[in-house]
């Protein structure tokens, strides 16, 4: 055997050695903990000041109240964010289905009051002025007749307007955020991936998802099999004022740690973004998606200081990127405030 052959066969060998390895689960929780032990020897990465999390902690709940939330604070965060100049705002929330109304308190501390004293104040102008006119000799009984025909007809348009500003008070809150997602401008929610398919969705509002939220991708291969075959989206007031969506499912290792993620995932031959990849490629400026090899290569990339690139994402077998995470815990990874900030 010659020199040459040798090495291939110690290469084959080799190959087909780890192969069968990655079988065992002794020897896959080894390799992982070889990449975790990899993870915190590589040097300190600059940290990105760019991005800010958002934290529903005690602090949050001590102020608005035990969880889930009414919509219409989250609504309200928004406008406050708007009102900051944060340049998106992401929701890894799942507005899957309609929440009670509420109560708008705007409304209820000022405009209802004022309108109450404004209708009542011109009924009590009005009365003395006829009684005071009644009285002093200065109307005939067909004009009083007449009058108070007039303060009737005006009673009733006024109690009709007050019943109908008094149903005011209860609030849509669902349609409240999605005006304030609206106003935003850029915001960025959340599709699911299903395993089966949705017998309460029908047809229509599949395409309209699709067309709302999938994206144009390039693959070689068979990347588009896969177990989901149905897309789960926000109800349509919020649905429809977002800037775009992706998804939150995301692959556990047998540890049960999340190391890496799909950033790309295929239903009915529709393409989708993972949550935060969607308005990472908006900021690229919607470079094209290729999928070849192990990598997503990304051609035409705007990058941060204003230069186009083309750059490639390196993929594992069932195309997951390793999360490229800091060295810190969770807590102290990137900044935090407290939703009540």
């Amino acid at each position: 055997m010659t020199i040459r052959r040798r090495h291939a066969a110690i290469a084959f060998g080799s190959a087909a050695v780890f192969s069968l390895l990655q079988l065992v689960p002794a020897f896959r929780s080894a390799e992982l903990a070889v990449y975790d032990a990899f993870l915190h020897l590589r040097p300190e990465r600059e940290r990105v000041n760019s991005l800010l999390l958002l934290d529903v902690d005690d602090r949050a709940v001590a102020q608005a109240g035990e969880w889930p939330w009414p919509r219409s604070v989250m609504a309200e965060g928004l406008l406050r964010l708007k009102e900051f100049g944060a340049a998106a705002a992401v929701f890894d929330i799942e507005y899957i289905e309609t929440s009670p109304k509420g109560v708008n308190s705007t409304y209820l501390r000022s405009g209802l009051p004022q309108d109450f004293q404004r209708t009542f104040g011109d009924l009590a102008s009005n009365m003395t002025e006829l009684l005071g006119a009644i009285a002093g000799g200065q109307m005939s009984a067909d004009d009083v007749d007449y009058y108070l025909q007039e303060i009737g007809g005006y009673i009733k348009d006024e109690q009709g307007s007050l019943l109908g500003k008094t149903l005011d008070l209860v609030r849509d809150n669902d349609e409240f955020l999605g005006q304030a997602a609206r106003l935003y401008g850029k915001v960025w929610g959340t599709v699911n991936m299903q395993k089966s398919p949705l017998e309460t969705m029908d047809d229509a509002t599949r395409k309209r998802i699709a067309e709302r939220f999938s994206h144009y991708l390039k693959a070689d291969g068979n990347w588009a099999d896969g177990p989901y075959v149905d897309v789960l989206a926000p109800i349509p007031p919020v649905r429809e004022a977002l800037r775009g969506a992706g998804f939150t499912n995301v692959h556990i290792d047998e540890d049960g740690v999340r190391r890496r993620i799909e950033l790309v995932r295929e239903v009915d031959g529709k393409w989708y973004y993972q949550l935060i990849f969607s308005p990472v490629m908006e900021a690229l400026g919607y470079p094209a998606l290729r999928l070849a090899g192990r990598s997503l290569r990304l051609s035409g990339a705007r990058m941060p200081d204003g230069s186009v690139a083309d750059f490639s994402i390196p993929l594992d077998p069932e195309g997951r990127m390793f999360i490229d995470w800091p060295k810190t815990e969770y807590r102290d990874s990137y900044e935090h405030f407290s939703f009540a900030t």
